[in-house]
């Protein structure tokens, strides 16, 4: 029951970042940060350690709207 709850969990967060960030599939750490409602810090370290998946683009780190999306769904 747990994983289905999951899913549909995921379903209704995915359909919220479609009207809210309808064409964006990369997201820097702040907006991150801000949609999981803690520090920068916090999801920089993560970032660093592995925890979260991310794509580095020169000098930042862009996290996946996938990646987001599980992290909505399941936490940090």
């Amino acid at each position: 029951k747990e994983e289905i709850k999951i899913v549909e969990d995921s379903g209704v967060i995915q359909e919220i970042m479609d009207k809210k960030y309808p064409d964006k599939l990369l997201f820097d750490i702040k907006t991150v940060s801000e949609e999981l409602n803690c520090s920068y810090e916090f999801i920089r370290i993560r970032t660093d350690n592995g925890k979260i998946k991310h794509i580095k683009l020169g000098a930042n780190k862009m996290i996946p709207r996938s990646e987001l999306i599980k992290l909505l769904t399941k936490g940090v």
